[in-house]
């Protein structure tokens, strides 16, 4: 299928395949986009009556079930593996990819009550406990926060470090692909 068999118009695909030049800048911005999100979260769980908590709910809601998982996809079926081939014992970044493997699992776990929620503000609802919904997404932010510090401070540099011109164009093939932006190698 091409991209006009798809709906995407020539110079959008351009701009959404340029985003991906650099695939690791593309995970930093990843990470910038799921604070911001979290910031904006939040600010939800602070102000449920307010005028756009409907719409505030729905993009955040977007953002989680369909860009959140492809990001986690990036990091832990192309990345991680990557970095796992080229590090040496000496990075002792094994233990660290673990750890944050489980973190992703966990996140998937537990966001399906952040989730529930969110749907029912993006409905013009409230959360069942809306106290539980706050001290949640308050720890939410703040173990992303942490996860992020840990892979911008310990995983990417190591990347750009370790990873290969040609690591570096398998990367941004995956990443494309699993976006439906390139079909074929």
């Amino acid at each position: 299928m091409t991209a006009l068999e798809a709906g995407v118009q020539p110079t959008k695909r351009v701009a959404e395949l340029d985003k991906f030049r650099e695939p690791i800048e593309f995970i930093y911005q990843e990470h910038a986009r799921l604070r911001a999100c979290c910031e904006q979260l939040v600010e939800l769980s602070d102000n449920l009556e307010s005028e756009n908590a409907t719409t505030a709910a729905a993009s955040i809601l977007d953002y989680l079930e369909n860009e959140l998982p492809l990001h986690l996809a990036d990091e832990e079926e192309d990345l991680f593996r990557l970095l796992r081939r080229r590090s040496s014992s000496d990075d002792n970044i094994v233990s660290v990819l673990k750890l944050l493997c489980v973190e992703h699992q966990q996140d998937i776990e537990c966001g399906d009550s952040l989730l529930e929620s969110l749907r029912l503000i993006a409905g013009g609802g409230q959360p069942l406990d809306r106290a539980m919904f706050r001290d949640y997404v308050r720890a939410y932010a703040m173990l992303q926060r942490r996860h992020h510090a840990m892979e911008n401070n310990e995983v990417l540099p190591l990347a750009f470090e370790r990873l290969t011109s040609e690591d570096m164009v398998e990367l941004r093939r995956k990443m494309t692909r699993r976006r439906g932006l390139l079909t074929a190698d």
